[in-house]
């Protein structure tokens, strides 16, 4: 086999957005043939800069180029209204709704069912193969074989008030945080085998966490944000700092982007911090719609994404562009190393290393996949990942990679 070196130029710094926040989906106009004057957006999965879907109730649009132009409207009645939605590569989405897990292995042309894990699916994640959901009443379920199989997680070890089951983020392919409403909160290390109890402020409702990698994550609890530097063990409020900037209301969302960069939402305004949670400042306000909120933030490759769920028209997917995937990456120097072959089926090789280096690898979505202790010529082995992009990071440099 012939061996493609991929020489890396890149170096990690300080994110470098573009403030400029722009709709790429507005149903009834990108989409002329829409007939849901009153649906209201569920959930959204952008696999990289160009490919996402939008799911609104029963029916669901596809975009190749990045929001430029949309699917007409595909309807998946009479099956149940589709909540969540995840990319999972450039062929497979996932999509869960009441009871049931559909999946597409052709970019969202057709679904078939997979699964019928618990009743009212709401959120769903991935790391790799290991995945979670979690259900509207309380119940929850993962997988480890990228959604073929589905284990349910005791009830009675959730919360047996039924209450909500509204977020999840895995982390990696071993850990995950599952998260509602009366301070329900839970975490797994061991993909899913077991589970404890989470705590996140003392607060009741648990809207949104986002972690960076396996120890540095922001939260939302009872209406307050949260930052966690050690896996989420302990939580520091920086809820100050975010209202300094002029935040109000109780619907927030966050993200946590890379060491300096944290964003959140209060109601129709999006607030920045470049300090790692210290200062926030007020990044955009949606004049569109002032009684509108944004429910969701998520990023991929080079694009961070909003959405804003009001029914009809004011159903709404704002993007802003980002310097690189994991974190910024900007060019400022030439630093060699290279690793082969790219696109990888089995493993990827380094080369270039100097002296033991470690190496980690996150998946499409910003999640850590794994970390790695390489010298020179030493490999990873991915055969276990799900085809798909892939970031690899070594002494702050940051490159990619397909898996076929």
């Amino acid at each position: 086999m012939k061996k493609i070196y991929f020489t890396i130029t890149l170096i990690l710094t300080g994110l470098n957005l573009n403030a400029q926040w722009s709709p790429i989906f507005v149903p009834g106009t990108a989409t002329p043939t829409d007939v849901l004057p009153n649906a209201s957006l569920d959930d959204f999965s952008f696999l990289d800069d160009n490919n996402g879907i939008v799911s609104l109730g029963y029916v669901y649009y596809t975009t190749t180029d990045g929001g430029a132009t949309w699917s007409d409207w595909k309807d998946f009645w009479p099956y149940p209204a589709m909540y969540a939605t995840h990319y999972q590569s450039a062929s497979s989405i996932l999509i869960g709704g009441a009871g049931k897990v559909y999946q597409s292995t052709d970019g969202g042309t057709t679904f078939n069912q997979i699964a019928n894990p618990v009743s009212d699916i709401r959120a769903i994640d991935f790391s790799g193969n290991f995945g979670v959901l979690v259900d509207h009443y309380c119940a929850a379920a993962y997988t480890t074989d990228g959604g073929a199989n589905w284990t349910n997680v005791p009830n009675t070890l959730l919360c047996g008030n039924l209450s909500t089951m509204f977020n999840v983020e895995v982390i990696s392919n071993t850990k995950a945080m599952i998260s509602g409403a009366n301070s329900n909160a839970f975490i797994t290390t061991d993909a899913g085998s077991t589970w404890s109890t989470l705590s996140i402020g003392g607060s009741s409702n648990i809207n949104s966490i986002s972690f960076l990698d396996a120890q540095n994550g922001v939260a939302v609890a009872g209406g307050q944000l949260y930052k966690t530097v050690d896996g989420g063990t302990s939580w520091t409020s920086i809820n100050s700092a975010f209202t300094a900037a002029g935040a109000t209301g109780t619907y927030i969302e966050c993200y946590f982007v890379n060491s300096s960069t944290i964003y959140a939402t209060a109601e129709n305004k999006i607030y920045k911090s470049m300090d790692g949670g210290t200062t926030f400042n007020l990044d955009y306000t949606n004049t569109d719609c002032t009684s509108c909120y944004f429910i969701e933030l998520s990023m991929a490759e080079n694009s961070l994404f909003a959405g804003v769920s009001n029914g009809g028209a004011q159903n709404k997917i704002y993007k802003t562009g980002v310097s690189g995937g994991t974190a910024s990456v900007q060019q400022e120097e030439k630093i060699q190393f290279s690793f082969y072959p790219n696109p990888a089926t089995t493993e990827i090789v380094f080369r270039g290393l100097e002296g033991q280096t470690e190496v980690e690898v996150y998946n499409a979505s910003m999640q850590l996949m794994g970390t790695y202790s390489l010298n020179n010529f030493e490999s990873i082995d991915v055969s276990a990942y799900t085809p798909g992009l892939y970031f690899v990071k070594a002494n702050q440099i940051v490159s990619k990679f397909n898996k076929l």
